[in-house]
């Protein structure tokens, strides 16, 4: 037999082969991205936690872009879906009752696959940071220890300018070890109203900023500040960030930025 022939017989048995896939092989094809999406989206504030609790505010962005990244997958995944929803499978489903049966579970499946992640029904990514975030610092920051520093620096000391942290790790100051451990991005010393010292500790990551304020032990802990929408003169429409705040220890609180 010659090599063409031989050729031209492997081509023909491939071709059989793939007449005889089950027809619903596209679907799974098309289908299966989407409900990994919605798997992955369900899952997304577990992964989130657990970057709050290694304060890795990096893998936790880059959770972000993942997202950024399938949305065109996702997209064309749909469009296809709902093709083969409609013009492909009632030359396929005899039972007309079975068809509208299936026909529907799919677009319920459809809908929740596009609709959950804009429904506002699972926690913001940055609130389970930071509740995972809050385990860390519960682990990391010895509170008490920082508040017994806090009471023994001068008050002129505390002048409410953020140092990035070059210039905090060459300040003339006896930082805790809590804090030299944590290794910040940036360190702000002020008074609160009451006059007493405070420090307030800032972790930046590519648009998010979080940390951790110590102050007196009788320090009231502040409500989640929301965004605010401002109006300027011109008309034009902007929100000042808002921020997230869950208690940490007496006179202590962890937060992150709201955008």
């Amino acid at each position: 037999m010659s090599e063409a022939s031989t050729s031209a017989e492997s081509k023909a048995k491939r071709a059989d082969k793939a007449r005889r896939l089950p027809w619903y092989v596209w679907d799974i094809l098309v289908l299966g991205p989407l409900f990994g999406f919605l798997l992955f989206y369900l899952a997304s504030g577990a992964f989130s936690y657990s970057y709050g609790t290694r304060n890795d505010g990096q893998s936790a962005f880059g959770m972000i872009w993942w997202f950024v990244l399938l949305t065109p997958l996702v997209f064309i995944c749909l469009v296809a879906a709902t093709v083969r929803v409609l013009a492909f499978w009632p030359r396929h489903i005899g039972s007309r009752t079975r068809l509208r049966m299936m026909q529907i579970g799919a677009a319920a499946g459809l809908v929740a696959c596009v609709g959950l992640p804009f429904a506002g029904i699972m926690p913001l990514g940055y609130q389970t940071y930071t509740w995972g975030f809050r385990q860390y610092a519960q682990a990391n920051i010895d509170v008490p220890a920082v508040q017994r520093w806090l009471a023994a620096l001068e008050p002129g000391t505390c002048t409410g300018g953020p140092m990035e942290r070059r210039e905090w790790r060459n300040a003339s100051l006896d930082w805790p070890k809590s804090i030299v451990r944590c290794d910040p991005d940036r360190i702000t010393l002020s008074l609160d109203e009451e006059g007493a010292p405070l420090v307030r500790l800032t972790w930046i990551g590519f648009d998010s900023w979080w940390g951790v304020v110590v102050g007196r032990a009788d320090m009231e802990i502040p409500e989640t500040q929301p965004r605010k929408k401002e109006i300027l003169p011109s008309g034009h429409e902007f929100y000042n960030e808002g921020e997230y705040r869950l208690p940490l220890a007496p006179g202590a609180y962890v937060w992150h930025n709201i955008r």
